[in-house]
């Protein structure tokens, strides 16, 4: 690799305009296992010229110089190698005696980490210095499903960025690292492991919360743990796996649960049920919070009321104001209804008191009466 980054050399006899040379964009980060080529913007008030090149990569023909703004591309070949290649291509610009000289930097992945599956994901990061203690989760990517010594794990999935030291576990067996993200000796499990929800055990969910629309569909969810556990729900318009209220799982990473929602939501309000995970060991317990939102509103349905307004509360309530008409989606005013001052609900109601002539409507600021005694 060239040790120099750049280099100016000028003449004292004269006085002439500084010399400029930029590149777009400023490096290239290139796939491994395809031939590649990059087309490089050259920023330039000089004539210039492409230095030579590795046996991996050659400028294309006719464009390895120019004068002023212009470009050449590289074609990059595949890398079947083991191992990640960089060079430092110099381009020299020239203009009367000074001379200005810039490096591109090509970065080329190798063919085994283009490859990088992410079988282990969501992996909690431990320190040694405290016992273990888990950090917050974080991917991470290898390809070698079954984690013997001396694999190399990459926090990126093109494989060209690896995990910083430390201890990584997914399922109660912790993994060292160096710093160079290669693991060391064989699994071994975190002595005197400190957990405040529950001693060595550990129980994630993703996501805890979901909202979905009014209609029926489905989404995913996924569990971790160091042991077995079960999931459970009673909410009518749910099922887990299509057609369960319960589920089973193992000690592991868990994604490949599904809830469906059986059902539109007949009303515009929404709904929500919880589902809940527990360790069979019973020492956690985690929730999943599902919302479905309510249906929109079908402006056929809305009711007129006549209702007389603006009651003054300082004043015991008495009547300041003439008789409105305001919209809901009930025939009568009972309940914790919603009032609606337009007649295809788009605005409620302000934070007020209101009477149909029996009672007093307390009203917030969503338009949701909140009492109905007199006032």
């Amino acid at each position: 690799m060239n040790s120099f980054k750049r280099h100016i050399y000028k003449s004292t006899n004269k006085k002439q305009e500084a010399i400029e040379l930029t590149f777009i964009p400023t490096s290239a980060n290139v796939i491994a296992f395809l031939p590649d080529d990059e087309i490089v913007q050259v920023k330039s008030n000089a004539d210039w010229e492409v230095g030579g090149t590795p046996y991996w990569f050659e400028i294309n023909s006719g464009g390895n110089s120019g004068s002023g703004n212009g470009v050449f591309a590289i074609n990059i070949q595949s890398n079947d190698g083991n191992s990640i290649r960089d060079y430092d291509l110099v381009v020299t610009a020239t203009k009367g005696d000074e001379i200005l000289i810039e490096e591109f930097k090509i970065i080329q992945a190798f063919e085994e980490s283009t490859q990088i599956v992410a079988y282990y994901v969501a992996f909690e990061r431990y320190s040694a210095a405290a016992s273990c203690s888990r950090s917050p989760s974080i991917d991470i990517f290898t390809n070698n499903s079954n984690f013997p010594s001396s694999t190399i794990l990459y926090a990126t999935p093109d494989g060209l960025t690896r995990v910083p030291e430390g201890f990584y576990s997914l399922s109660g067996d912790v993994i060292q690292v160096d710093n160079d993200g290669e693991r060391i000796g064989n699994a071994m499990l975190c002595e005197n492991l400190d957990d405040d929800e529950g001693g060595s055990d550990f129980l994630t969910v993703s996501p805890e919360n979901e909202t979905v629309n009014p209609s029926q569909g489905s989404y995913g969810m996924a569990v971790n743990s160091n042991t077995s556990w079960t999931m459970s729900q009673s909410i009518s318009w749910v099922k887990i796996n299509n057609s369960d209220d319960n589920y089973n799982g193992t000690a592991g990473f868990d994604n490949g649960i599904s809830v469906s929602v059986l059902s539109d939501n007949p009303t515009t309000s929404d709904r929500s049920g919880q589902i809940t995970i527990s360790t069979n060991t019973g020492s956690l317990t985690k929730s999943h919070t599902i919302t479905q939102e309510g249906a929109p509103f079908n402006v056929g349905d809305l009711t007129a009321h006549s209702v007389t307004s603006a009651f003054d509360k300082a004043n015991a309530c008495a009547e300041v104001g003439a008789a409105k008409t305001v919209y809901s989606e009930s025939a009568t005013l009972s309940g914790s209804i919603t009032l609606y001052s337009t007649s295809n609900g788009s605005s409620t109601v302000s934070a007020a008191f209101y009477s149909d002539g029996s009672k007093s409507l307390q009203c917030n600021s969503d338009g949701l009466v909140l009492d109905e005694s007199n006032c």
